[in-house]
This record gives C-alpha cells, sequence and structure tokens, in this order.
C-alpha cells in the first residue's frame, strides 16, 4: 500500500490524506435503512478500491477501503445544475463530468453536514443560501470500486449568474463549471450523450434526483434508454 501510496503523490495530483467514513453494511427497520459505518482514510481508499479493485475477490472485502461518499444536484433558482469537468490535479477521475457538491463525509461530520461542506468549498455557495433541507433522493454504489454514494437534491437561493460569480476554495479541482438545463429532455440528452464521460455516483445522482423532480414515468424510460447502450457501471435506488 506504502509504494501505491508514493507512487500516487509522485503522480503530480494535489493528494492529502485524511480519516473517512467506511461502509460496513446496510440493515433495514421499520424506519428505513441504516447504514452502519466505520473508520478508513483517503489513502486507504484510493490505495485498495481505487488501485486495486481485484483484491476484494483475491484476499476478500475486510482488506478494502470501502469509502462512503456524497452527491448533490443544486438547482439554482433560474433551473441550472453545476456540473464540473474535473481537473487533472484530482486523485478520481480527472476529466471526467461530475455534479457539484460531492465528496467524502469526514468524522465527525454528519453525511448532510459534509455535503453542506462540499457545497461551500466547491460552487462557493453559502450554508444560508440553501432553500430548506437537502432532500435525500437515494443511494448509488460504484461496482467498479464498490463506492456507496448518498445522494440528495438541493434547492439554491441563487441564479446560475450569482453563483459564477462565486470564487470557491476548491476551484482547482475542476477545469471548467459548467450548467446543466434542469428540466426533463435536458437531463436525458446529458445522461445519454455523456454516460461514459460522467463519473458513475454522479450520472447515478442525477437520476435519482430526475426521479424525484420529474417522476417515475421520466426515470423508467431514461434507465431503459440507458440500459441499451449498458456503459455505466453502478447500481442506485
Amino acid at each position: 500500500m506504502e509504494q501505491t501510496w508514493q507512487e500516487l503523490l509522485r503522480s503530480g495530483r494535489r493528494l492529502t490524506d485524511g480519516v473517512l467514513y467506511r461502509v460496513l453494511g446496510f440493515s433495514q427497520s421499520a424506519e428505513g435503512l441504516r447504514i452502519s459505518l466505520g473508520r478508513t482514510s483517503y489513502r486507504e481508499y484510493l490505495c485498495t478500491n481505487v488501485a486495486h479493485p481485484e483484491w476484494r475477490q483475491e484476499y476478500g472485502p475486510e482488506c478494502m477501503s470501502d469509502a462512503v461518499a456524497v452527491t448533490g444536484v443544486a438547482v439554482t433558482q433560474d433551473g441550472q445544475v453545476p456540473v464540473q469537468r474535473r481537473s487533472a490535479l484530482v486523485g478520481e477521475w480527472p476529466g471526467a463530468y461530475a455534479v457539484a457538491p460531492s465528496g467524502h463525509p469526514q468524522p465527525p461530520n454528519t453525511i448532510q453536514e459534509a455535503l453542506m461542506e462540499e457545497l461551500v468549498e466547491e460552487t462557493g455557495a453559502r450554508h444560508d443560501e440553501v432553500e430548506g433541507e437537502p432532500r435525500l433522493t437515494g443511494l448509488v454504489l460504484e461496482t467498479a470500486r464498490h463506492k456507496t454514494e448518498v445522494t440528495f437534491l438541493l434547492r439554491l437561493a441563487l441564479t446560475w449568474a450569482q453563483l459564477k460569480e462565486r470564487v470557491p476554495a476548491d476551484a482547482w479541482e475542476y477545469q471548467s463549471l459548467e450548467p446543466l438545463t434542469w428540466t426533463p429532455d435536458a437531463c436525458t440528452e446529458f445522461l445519454l450523450s455523456h454516460e461514459e464521460e460522467t463519473i458513475p455516483q454522479s450520472h447515478g445522482g442525477l437520476l435519482l434526483a430526475g426521479r424525484v423532480q420529474f417522476g417515475q414515468r421520466w426515470y423508467e424510460q431514461t434507465v431503459s434508454h440507458l440500459l441499451e447502450t449498458d456503459a455505466q457501471g453502478w447500481v442506485g435506488g
């Protein structure tokens, strides 16, 4: 693992280790789905799930990090969703599309607290510029790296023009921040035309947010179209 970490550090990417939550398992109760969490680190995640996903079969799941992450589809007042084109400096998915905010919760923060922190750091929007509470839309499991993503839908009290004026702390994480018009047709078009260019968690997060916003029929039709291409490696619900 140390050798892999040193190779990653020499790659020129901006990497900092830190404590993360790891998924230990799921259980169902009358109150709903419960996620049991332990501790891992960003270093362990990059060196196991990302660099050596084959270790799960060779040595068993106990040797994997299985970090949990969070993704939010943030809709501005004028109906735009910020989408990043990730930079070459990030630890995962350089050059890919990703919705903002997204990232890894760090103890002792809750999942929702982490979502709000990522919103500030990646878009520059403030906590008090979120209308109401973020709505949980589901879970996405990226099957290749076995990464669980908790997904949300947020409403911002900002227009796209106002958001673009912000200078967020983590702007280095992306080459550009572009708007996706939040309508059924535009969302479907993006999901289909950029399927292979979008990180699976963001792709699934958009689909689950669309199910909440545009309805079950839209969701089923879009999934049907996506299954015809069968490019993404994720499971959502």
